[in-house]
């Protein structure tokens, strides 16, 4: 009895491990973890990518035997007859390799644009499913991007030359390349020196602006330099052209760059800003005097006309002339007009004295040599006292330190 019941026992317990091995042979459907794309994890890939598939259970290509000696390695030579993977069930996917964690496949070039879902199906054993968006591939080759600076202002120099001084601005202009032609502006304290147009040659440029007869005086200068598509030649045009990101093909009709260089010393700027003060003082004052004075013969020449020319040819003449020669020595001394302003204040002021002079000595027929005045084109005689004034505050706020 007891052996029976041994051997039923037994007999049941091979019976449970019989069923338990085929349970644990039963195929296990597919299980997709994650889509790769160059070994990162995307969401979202282009039409004709390679992808790798992460996951359990997918389809696994038989182990190639070991290589007879002498012979080649085997090729896999597997056709994942049992293996399908597609977008939402359509056509096909090229399956590239598989093993039980990892399957490659490529996603086809015409695959419709958007969400879509990558379905894996294994025969007899189910199928798996994750989603993915197919966006348009990129541009090839890949379009070219356009520099925030496409172009630099390295330096700006004074070079003494045996025909005079020059400036000269150098720079890198790579990205516009060989053949391009630049416009480059130097100014001095807001106010345009010299233009020039030079190419651009081995990715830089090299613009001399001059010759300067005078000294360059100390001082702040601006460099501008602009590329103009519109000046350019067709074939260097279209070739910048070419490839562009269509972002920047509207900034590239117009590149410009502007830097600000300091030529010579703080200590020179400021003797240079002092001399200039000083001159337009006493310019001023010398003929604020001459002015003082004419307003006495205004009232005292038609008695005495002899006196009035007498004090024109020994003060007004000589202090018109000086005045004129002093401005132009001072305006020699240096290559560019320090104070325009100032300098054009000094002309208004010995043009209104001139203008008041001659019409007086018109009205007392005065003797012919004082009623001409030369190098100096006359103001009109209508022209207020008050306006000598305001001529006169408008130049020295003009030679004034910024």
């Amino acid at each position: 009895m007891r052996a029976a019941a041994r051997r039923a026992l037994g007999g049941l317990a091979a019976l449970t491990f019989a069923l338990g091995a085929a349970r644990a042979e039963e195929p296990r459907p597919p299980v997709v973890h994650a889509v790769l794309l160059d070994g990162e994890p995307v969401t979202a890939a282009p039409a004709g990518s390679v992808l790798t598939l992460v996951g359990q259970d997918l389809h696994a290509c038989p182990p190639l035997p070991e290589p007879a000696p002498g012979q080649p390695p085997p090729r896999n030579t597997c056709h994942h007859e049992e293996l399908r993977v597609s977008l939402g069930g359509g056509a096909p996917c090229l399956v590239i390799a598989s093993t039980a964690e990892r399957l490659v496949f490529i996603v086809p070039q015409d695959a419709p644009l958007g969400p879509r879902r990558i379905v894996v199906d294994i025969r007899r054993r189910g199928r798996a499913a994750v989603n993915l968006e197919v966006v348009a591939p990129p541009r090839w080759p890949p379009p070219r991007t356009l520099p925030d600076e496409p172009i630099e202002v390295t330096s700006l120099e004074a070079v003494a030359l045996e025909t005079g001084t020059w400036l000269e601005v150098r720079g890198e202009a790579a990205w516009v390349g060989t053949g391009a032609r630049l416009l480059v502006t130097v100014a001095f304290d807001g106010r345009p020196l010299q233009r020039r147009e030079v190419p651009v040659q081995g990715g830089t440029y090299l613009a001399r602006c001059g010759a300067f007869s005078g000294a360059l005086p100390a001082g702040h200068y601006e460099v501008e330099v602009v590329f103009d598509l519109r000046r350019q030649r067709r074939e260097v045009a279209a070739s910048l052209r070419g490839g562009l990101r269509e972002e920047d093909e509207e900034r590239l009709w117009r590149l410009e760059r502007r830097r600000s260089f300091r030529l010579g010393s703080e200590d020179a700027a400021a003797r240079q800003q002092a001399d200039l003060v000083e001159h337009y003082e006493a310019l001023a004052r010398s003929l604020t005097e001459l002015a003082a004075d004419l307003d006495r013969w205004q009232a005292a020449a038609p008695g005495d006309p002899d006196g009035f020319a007498s004090w024109a040819r020994q003060r007004l003449l000589p202090g018109l002339e000086r005045a004129g020669a002093a401005e132009a020595a001072f305006a020699a001394r240096f290559a560019v007009p320090l104070a325009p302003g100032a300098a054009a204040g000094v002309d208004r002021l010995r043009a209104l004295l001139a203008g008041w002079a001659l019409d007086l000595a018109a009205r007392i027929d005065a003797p012919e040599d004082v009623r001409r005045v030369p190098g100096v084109e006359p103001a009109p005689a209508w022209t207020p006292r008050v306006g000598f004034e305001v001529e006169r505050r408008l130049l020295l706020e003009a030679a004034a330190p910024r």
